[in-house]
């Protein structure tokens, strides 16, 4: 296994202590896989005091907010490195997180609780790979499985459903058949989990290379996140969400515009409130303004005329509009739409005014003329729209002209 310069460190510090400290869970997976390695966690033997008294002799910054539960937060040239006491949880009464935890000396012990074999495993430079529960069997063959029961493990902590689901998308791994029965079975349990947890493991989900497939065989799960995925399955068009998928880039704005489109087009309307839309994804307005651009864009009816595309930029911005007209060609077959986005194109590509800040015109310059309040405002979209139409050229003198000399 590739260990960094302070994972390394890390190690060697505590291995002068006696102690033997092995990197573990998804450093160790995603090495094996030769993926890039994101963040290091490191699990010890010994108590978080010690942990934490260990870092200070040796002059090692560290962060002790998780030192209740076992984690001391190193601090190696600004970057973090969790390192976590072996544990074994003590008993489940919320599926989602245990009342209590028990601190043990025993490696497998800790491994024992995790979710899924492939982040079961710990290395030590020493030791070798610690794999108790065939990980690297089950990464070799593409297979997401339980460590141990996977009722058992679901129930503990039911966001472990929606990893199952996530790493099988991320990774393009199948879900072990007994795991994966399981995990639709207990989907319900998902209500259990704050939407904030949903919506970080829903984006990564819709990032996944192996997203068509999983979404495929995980709609029950899906549709305890989003009604319009429920809806679409129910209006019999889940089959038809994913090939409009598998066109597009995966991302959570195109997974989710592609659902509430399926779910809630009709008669070229979109009917849908911001629950139907978003469900328990808790996302940035940024994202959300996306979403709604693509969702509501889908049924703007479309002229490769320059004039009515104009007005069309001044509602949405440039990238808005290409997004949607790019959405829209990778998902339907209308005709003249690529002639469209040329236009639009050009229309950017050439400078053509379609806004107010593109006249040559400003404020200013009609309040030199004797314009105050709304009136500025009025006068500016005025000479907005006589520019756009083509009745006067974006010229100072000459849209004053206009405006003033035919008392437009």
């Amino acid at each position: 296994m590739k260990l960094d310069n302070g994972s390394q460190k890390l190690i060697e510090i505590f291995k002068k202590e006696g102690i033997n400290a092995f990197a573990v869970g998804g450093c160790v997976r995603d090495s094996l896989m030769q993926r890039p390695i994101n963040d290091y966690d490191l699990t010890v033997p010994c108590p978080p005091q010690i942990t934490a008294d260990i870092l200070q002799k040796n002059g090692i910054s560290y962060l002790d907010i998780g030192i209740k539960h076992g984690t001391v937060t190193a601090l190696i040239d600004k970057k973090p490195y969790e390192i976590t006491t072996f544990r074994k949880d003590g008993e489940y009464l919320d599926n989602r997180r245990p009342q209590s935890v028990e601190f043990v000396t025993n490696i497998v012990d800790d491994l024992s609780r995790r979710d899924f074999t492939v982040n079961a495993m710990a290395y030590n430079p020493e030791l070798g790979l610690i794999d108790e529960f065939g990980g690297r069997h089950d990464l070799k063959s593409g297979i997401i499985r339980t460590v141990g029961e996977p009722d058992l493990r679901f129930n503990e902590d039911a966001l472990r459903i929606l990893r199952a689901v996530r790493f099988a998308s991320v990774l393009n791994f199948e879900v072990e058949r007994k795991t994966a029965l399981s995990a639709i079975k207990n989907a319900r349990l998902l209500k259990n989990v704050a939407d904030e947890r949903i919506t970080q493991e829903f984006e990564k989900l819709s990032s996944g290379e192996g997203l068509i497939p999983t979404l495929n065989r995980f709609c029950p799960v899906i549709c305890q996140i989003l009604p319009s995925a429920m809806k679409t399955y129910e209006k019999h068009a889940f089959d038809n969400a994913l090939v409009m998928l598998s066109k597009l880039s995966h991302t959570v704005e195109n997974t989710v515009a592609v659902f509430a489109i399926t779910a809630y087009c009709e008669k070229s309307e979109i009917q849908a409130s911001k629950s139907d839309i978003f469900g328990r994804l808790k996302l940035s307005n940024q994202q959300i303004s996306s979403i709604n651009n693509l969702v509501f864009g889908y049924t703007l009816p479309f002229e490769n005329d320059k004039l009515y595309l104009k007005r069309l930029l001044l509602k949405y911005s440039p990238v808005q509009l290409l997004e949607i007209l790019d959405f829209r060609l990778a998902t339907t077959f209308e005709a003249g739409l690529y002639d469209c986005k040329k236009t639009v194109m050009q229309i950017i590509e050439s400078k053509e005014p379609y806004l107010i800040s593109h006249l040559a015109i400003t404020g200013d310059d009609l309040v030199k003329k004797g314009a105050s309040g709304k009136e500025v405002g009025a006068l500016l979209q005025k000479a907005l729209e006589l520019v756009i139409c083509g009745a006067v050229e974006n010229d100072k003198q000459k849209i004053l002209d206009i405006l003033y000399e035919k008392n437009l």
